[in-house]
This record gives C-alpha cells, sequence and structure tokens, in this order.
C-alpha cells in the first residue's frame, strides 16, 4: 500500500495582539497603561518598588506592567485585539486500500441475492401446488395421499433452501461489517450505488488514515488533506467517512476510512 502524509485542517478562533501564547504554554500579557510619573529620587529602594509595583498577577499568571515610555524604549507595541480564523494542522499517514476483498464479498451477495430470487419463485410455485392438491384431496378427487405427500415435500425443501439462502446472505454481510465496517457495507450493498461504481472504476480511492497512539481526531471534523512526501502543492482533500475497524499494528493509533 502507498504511503501518503496526511496534514489535519481544524478550525480555530483566536484572538491576537493581546495574548501572546509561549510553548512553554505559560501567557504574558503586555497592556498600554498611562505612564508613571517619574521620580526624580535616585533611591535604590523607591526602584525596587518600582519595579515590584510593576508585577501583577492576573488569572493565575504572572504579568508586567509597562508605562508607555518603556514600551517606547523597548520598541513595544499594542494593538486591538481582532478575531481571525486560523487552520491548526496536524500531521498523520495514509494508505491507499486495495478494495478487492470488498468487491469479492459483495459479488458474493449479488449471487446469493439472485438464487434467492430463483428459490422465491419455486417456493411460490411449489406453495400454489400444495394448495391446489389439498384442496381436491379434501373433495375426495382422484389425488392420492402419495401424491399429496410429494407436494408438500417439494414446498418444505423450497422453502428449507429459502432459509438457507437468508442465512448465507446475513453470513456475507456480516463479514463485510466486521472486515470494512456498517458504512462501507452498505455503500457496497445499495442498489445501483454510483459511489461505489466510481470506486470500482477507480475514478474515486478508500484512503486509511491511521494516527499515532497519542493522537486524536475531533469530532467535527469532516475532511483532511493528503499529499505525497508533504508536497502541500498537490494536495487532495478527502472526506471522512467513518472510523476503521482495524488499525495500524505500526502506529497503533485511531484510523478512519
Amino acid at each position: 500500500m502507498m504511503r501518503i502524509i496526511v496534514t489535519l485542517f481544524l478550525v480555530a478562533i483566536v484572538a491576537v495582539g493581546a495574548w501572546f501564547y509561549a510553548k512553554s504554554e505559560q501567557v504574558m500579557f503586555f497592556s498600554e497603561l498611562p505612564s508613571a510619573e517619574s521620580n526624580d529620587e535616585d533611591d535604590d529602594d523607591d526602584d525596587a518598588s518600582e519595579v515590584d509595583s510593576r508585577q501583577q498577577l492576573v488569572q493565575g499568571s504572572l504579568t508586567v506592567r509597562l508605562s508607555t515610555e518603556t514600551q517606547k524604549l523597548a520598541g513595544i507595541r499594542t494593538v486591538n485585539a481582532e478575531k481571525i480564523t486560523l487552520d491548526s494542522e496536524d500531521k498523520a499517514f495514509a494508505s491507499i486500500l486495495d478494495i478487492q476483498g470488498l468487491i469479492d464479498l459483495r459479488s458474493q451477495y449479488r449471487n446469493v441475492q439472485a438464487q434467492k430470487i430463483i428459490s422465491s419463485t419455486a417456493l411460490s410455485n411449489s406453495n400454489i401446488t400444495l394448495k391446489r392438491l389439498e384442496k381436491l384431496h379434501s373433495e375426495a378427487a382422484n389425488i392420492s395421499q402419495r401424491e399429496l405427500q410429494q407436494a408438500r415435500a417439494v414446498w418444505q425443501q423450497e422453502r428449507a433452501t429459502m432459509s438457507a439462502l437468508d442465512i448465507k446472505l446475513q453470513n456475507i454481510r456480516d463479514q463485510m461489517m466486521q472486515r470494512w465496517n456498517r458504512d462501507l457495507t452498505e455503500l457496497a450493498l445499495k442498489d445501483e450505488s454510483e459511489i461505489f461504481n466510481r470506486l470500482i472504476r477507480q475514478d474515486e480511492l478508500i484512503v486509511l488514515l491511521s494516527l499515532r497512539a497519542d493522537q486524536e481526531l475531533l469530532t467535527n471534523t469532516a475532511f483532511v488533506y493528503v499529499n505525497r512526501n508533504d508536497d502541500r502543492q498537490t494536495a487532495r482533500k478527502v472526506y471522512l467517512i467513518s472510523a476503521a475497524p482495524f488499525s495500524d499494528m505500526s502506529l497503533r493509533g485511531e484510523t478512519y476510512f
């Protein structure tokens, strides 16, 4: 399977200009306040007191209050916060899946469905024959008990065949759901499914998205971008189908179709 690097884009609304987030997750807030009056007294105690007065604890974070003059000297500028939209990114791995196994199970299912249609017709005919012979036999017509038993045996055989085909259909469906999950199973078994026909023609592909053990896909994620070797110019949008029933053993994280 071909492995592809995937970039996850998750939308987040943040305010910038007032809050600055460091990698250590500690926050420092610079606030533009009126200039403090300069103290002409050159006293060490006063200087220490001024430094202490600049330090404040805001929402559990240590902040520093700077005068306008100090901000100008340090080249610090503040602006009003504005709401902007940013695309936060994370990387995962993706593999193009070979769906031949799913196609084979779909073919088996449709073959059994065709057998069931034939069996259903035979069951209906045998039931009609049995009802007719039972009526003639009850009216003392020239119908022997042997003929009636033979007709009933044919009807019972056709009914047993129908039950066996129903069980076979359920077994195939269970295999598909176990290997491919409910969504892909329903997609494959849906009559005249244009999406699945496009998969058969390879106009569309199924991609297995594999996350690391420490990663998690947000519940509101609807699509991701996939590209080869981190080539953003050729990245394609792929849409999330559902969680996959198996995982990439090398990554041991969540997987999705």
